[in-house]
């Protein structure tokens, strides 16, 4: 804020108050950045003959290799309640790959970890799984 001294008003003291655009252009192309960023963000899930490859696009996949998955199983989820909501989530039981809705794979590891993988086709998705897993 600027406080001038105007001699031509009667009073002598004029408020004048500046605004830094470029502070509120950036943030407003951060946030419209951001809102592209998840518009645009999709969960792949890719059943290959040696591993299961997950990923967020446009972000890298996670591989997590057959030989690896001790067990596997289709659960009903509250995302925000079981992993603290969508998206890659790090819960205190699990590491969850969610995108929407509640149905998910759950596969537990070798060395004792926990991942669930968000599905709208969970059938399909074990079948898929099973074809390739060790029995």
């Amino acid at each position: 804020m600027d406080i001038n001294q105007d001699g031509d008003r009667p009073g002598g003291v004029h408020l004048r108050h500046r605004v830094d655009r470029t502070r509120q252009s950036g943030t407003h192309h951060f946030g419209c950045c951001l809102i592209l960023l998840f518009a645009t963000l999709r969960l792949v899930t890719e059943v290959h003959s040696d591993a299961v490859h997950i990923r967020f696009a446009p972000m890298r996949a996670k591989r997590i290799p057959y030989d690896n998955i001790a067990s596997m199983e289709v659960r009903t989820i509250r995302p925000i309640r079981d992993l603290g909501g969508w998206g890659v989530r790090h819960g205190k039981s699990a590491k969850g790959y969610l995108a929407r809705g509640n149905q998910a794979v759950w596969l537990s590891t070798l060395d004792g970890r926990d991942i669930v993988i968000g599905t709208e086709q969970p059938d399909q998705f074990e079948s898929a799984l099973r074809t390739w897993l060790p029995t």
